[in-house]
């Protein structure tokens, strides 16, 4: 059976930028310059260059061995759609797994205790500190999770300790011991310049002309 990743990844945009990213050319150079349109609500296949069904969209992500499904934080319509994919590549019956940002690595073992009902959201909520992490409320993400532990589906923390970023900062990447460069494994320095950019406007100058490497 094949093994599916569905990545929750957080998108934000700064809304004074956001003309300058969508415009901003990058991703597939044959495609990057290309501009799709769809009526509100429905489904753009950019690849086909034209619009899916629900269906179709399901089963080309469930031929997939990772779909990484980007949010805005607060949107409330964009999680109940991340829950009804995730029932519908579950129902497929392919072998799913969920990987949340918002989870550490280190949550393995809580995360399996509440799949399997050991424990209650509450629970889950202390023993990750999701609120001491600045996590946004609980109820947006909900949806996606109940869906999961009604399919069976496992749950795993997709980032990683934050010992680590905390070492980045202080030392750069330098700053990692053996036993963290392990879990973060290679990490490339030398981005593009559209890649560079796009680090400028969501993060600052500053962190964008720092030199690679």
């Amino acid at each position: 059976m094949r093994s599916i990743f569905i990545g929750l990844a957080i998108l934000t945009a700064v809304a004074a930028t956001a003309q300058e990213l969508d415009m901003l050319p990058i991703g597939d150079p044959e495609r990057a310059n290309e501009l799709g349109s769809a009526e509100a609500g429905a489904f753009y296949d950019s690849a086909a260059a034209g619009g899916i069904d629900f269906d179709a969209m399901v089963e080309r992500m469930t031929s997939a061995d990772v779909v990484l499904l980007g949010e805005e934080h607060t949107a409330m319509d964009q999680k109940l759609m991340q829950a009804r994919l995730l029932d519908a590549m579950a129902a497929s019956g392919g072998k799913v797994v969920l990987a949340m940002e918002f989870f550490l690595r280190d949550d393995r073992e809580v995360l399996e205790r509440w799949s399997q009902g050991e424990i209650d959201e509450r629970g889950l909520l202390e023993a990750t500190g999701w609120y001491d992490r600045g996590g946004y409320r609980w109820e947006y993400y909900r949806p996606v999770m109940e869906v999961a532990r009604e399919r069976g589906i496992p749950v795993v923390g997709a980032n990683v300790p934050r010992s680590i970023p905390r070492a980045v900062n202080r030392g750069g990447l330098d700053g990692l011991s053996e036993e963290q460069r392990a879990l973060v494994g290679e990490v490339a320095t030398d981005g593009s310049p559209q890649h560079r950019y796009l680090i400028s406007r969501y993060f600052g100058d500053t962190v964008a002309m720092l030199p690679p490497g």
